[in-house]
């Protein structure tokens, strides 16, 4: 939990500045930074459930295959409009598995078994087709 990065300043900027009064003068560049870092952690309380969660990604995110052969795909695109996947497996047709977004950035997708087989067989070919809101 990051909770404890809400407070408007940095707790040590004073001492910071008594410690490099030079610093003095990057005040409010300082303090910008600081501020994105508080947003930040506090999006990842909120959308991740913590930071020791969200450094847990590996374990929810991408391609992860369950033993009956489902796929269950999710992508962390914050400025993304739309996430596809293309490959082998589709005839390299990105419209054919469109994921669903989630908010906060993420994308997400669920490709059911065939007949117990994975419809991405192991060791295929493929990408993530990302159109950004750029």
């Amino acid at each position: 939990d990051s909770s404890d990065v809400t407070c408007d300043r940095p707790p040590l900027l004073a001492k910071l500045f008594e410690a490099d009064p030079y610093l003095r003068q990057f005040e409010s560049d300082l303090l910008l930074r600081w501020h994105k870092y508080t947003e930040l952690c506090e999006n990842i309380d909120k959308y991740e459930r913590g930071l020791g969660r969200f450094g847990l990604g590996y374990q929810t995110y991408g391609l992860i295959q369950h033993e009956n052969g489902d796929i269950e795909y999710l992508e962390w695109v914050p400025n993304g409009k739309c996430v596809s996947l293309a490959g082998e497996f589709n005839n390299w047709d990105p419209l054919k598995h469109v994921c669903k977004e989630q908010g906060y950035g993420k994308f997400y997708m669920e490709l059911p078994a065939v007949g117990g087989c994975p419809v991405i067989p192991h060791n295929s070919v493929v990408k993530v087709v990302i159109k950004t809101n750029d």
